[in-house]
């Protein structure tokens, strides 16, 4: 509490609470949006994978695993044997969308 106080008398402090403050916004509607597309991307994977492969077993295992594909730490060649040709597409569309909506 005392740090938060004296920081506010710095003023590069006070210029980047100012542009956070106005740009709150705009953060708080990409945050939605990832969050209801990966959501999204984690109901359809578990649909489709949860009896076939391990990593999708449960609905939150499905979340930690996409999350490791966001982050590129994740072998995908489970998904792209298991289905040879909905499985590539998902996961295409899935780094894709993610990517787009990363950079935005």
């Amino acid at each position: 509490l005392k740090l938060i106080n004296l920081l506010k008398f710095n003023s590069s402090i006070i210029l980047l609470m100012t542009a956070v403050r106005k740009c709150v916004n705009g953060i708080i509607a990409v945050g939605t949006i990832f969050i209801i597309s990966y959501i999204s991307f984690v109901q359809m994977f578990y649909l489709i994978f949860n009896d076939k492969i391990s990593a999708f077993n449960t609905f939150l295992r499905s979340m930690e695993t996409l999350f490791l594909f966001m982050l590129g730490k994740m072998d995908s060649t489970s998904i792209l044997n298991e289905s040879p040709i909905l499985g590539p597409l998902m996961f295409a569309i899935y780094n894709l969308l993610v990517i787009i909506i990363t950079l935005n």
